[in-house]
């Protein structure tokens, strides 16, 4: 992953949507919570849970230290599952400027 980017991470679960009750994706990096998203934050569909950073998110990364990545899923049930932590190296862009969306140019034809 690089730092101000806008990575996307992808779970692949043994469950359905409608079976999740709760859940929390933690981030950590040099052993502290960077983020914690829950289900508002993330698209869950039947058998997968996505989520994208932001720019600033991924710009608050420290390069060379991996991030380490943790889904916990709480099923309807009441039993509460985990994901083996998953790391991810972070490598540092040159320039860190936040990219924005520029207006779309009219094209106009000369005749």
């Amino acid at each position: 992953m690089y730092q101000t980017t806008t990575p996307t991470f992808r779970f692949s679960i043994p469950y359905k949507a409608d079976e999740i009750n709760n859940f929390i994706l933690s981030f950590v990096q040099q052993g502290k919570t960077v983020f914690t998203f829950t289900q508002k934050d993330c698209v869950v569909t039947d058998n997968k849970i996505m989520i994208t950073l932001t720019q600033e998110q991924s710009a608050v990364f420290v390069h060379r230290y991996p991030i380490h990545i943790q889904l916990r899923i709480m099923l309807n049930s009441g039993v509460v599952v985990s994901s083996a932590v998953e790391h991810v190296y972070v490598h540092r862009s040159l320039d860190k400027t936040i990219l924005s969306l520029l207006p779309a140019e009219d094209s106009e034809d000369d005749d």
